[in-house]
């Protein structure tokens, strides 16, 4: 039976993590990246290979069978194709290690930040860095158990925090979901964070849309709604 809640044990700096904070915003918090390395994950596609033509057609040999050969020779046997292989989407971004996947929002980027198990993505409005993040961990209780037990956990970390009303979230993954919304002051700023909670079974997930909560970054929640609507349970290699 797995832990009933390993972030109770987690240091400060790990539930910063878990609320889309601590090593996150040394930099994003800021609006700069001046205390982390990021890497944008570009990719450009490989041109396609070439195919070459042989310049002399190959000898060919055809086998003369006795009448005895003929007869006891076995019948060809077909080569088995190869299973098909899944055609990603484009646009969606997946993470093979946390076996799952969403769309970010149209024109954010997905970075890479250390000491982040995965990619986050960000974009930049007003001078800070508005962003998207997950966190996963095993559980083996109801959801709303494991929201309770984060709430818990951040009320310990942050004082001042404030939760708004507890909703139910529908996803693409047509999985148990809800949604969060708090406000915290983090490095002396008030920020908005909207957690969406996903329950695949024996892991959770949390993803963490942090925006400024001085309203200049509110139309971004919607775009956080439309984008984790999109997340699904991928399967892992």
């Amino acid at each position: 039976m797995q832990s009933k809640r390993r972030l109770l044990g987690m240091t400060i700096t790990q539930l910063a993590i878990v609320a889309g904070a601590g090593l996150l915003y040394l930099c994003l918090g800021c609006g700069g990246f001046s205390f982390l390395t990021i890497q944008l994950m570009t990719s450009e596609p490989l041109a396609p290979l070439a195919t070459v033509a042989p310049t002399n057609p190959l000898p060919t040999f055809t086998p003369t069978l006795s009448p005895e050969e003929k007869l006891t020779a076995a019948p060809p046997t077909e080569t088995p194709s190869p299973a098909p292989t899944a055609t990603r989407e484009p646009g969606r971004h997946y993470e093979p290690a946390g076996g799952y996947s969403f769309i970010p929002p149209a024109g954010w980027q997905m970075v890479e930040l250390a000491g982040l198990k995965y990619k986050v993505a960000i974009t930049e409005v007003a001078g800070f860095n508005a962003s998207i993040n997950f966190v996963d961990e095993l559980y083996d209780g109801t959801l709303n158990a494991y929201i309770s037990a984060n709430r818990a956990v951040l009320q310990q970390a942050y004082p001042d925090v404030t939760f708004g009303v507890q909703e139910e979230f529908f996803a693409a993954a047509n999985i148990p979901a809800a949604r969060l919304q708090a406000t915290l002051t983090i490095d002396n700023r008030k920020l908005r964070h909207i957690y969406y909670f996903f329950d695949s079974g024996q892991r959770n997930y949390i993803a963490t849309c942090s925006l400024l909560a001085d309203g200049s970054q509110d139309f971004l929640i919607e775009a956080c709604n439309q984008s984790l609507r999109t997340f699904r349970i991928e399967p892992q290699p």
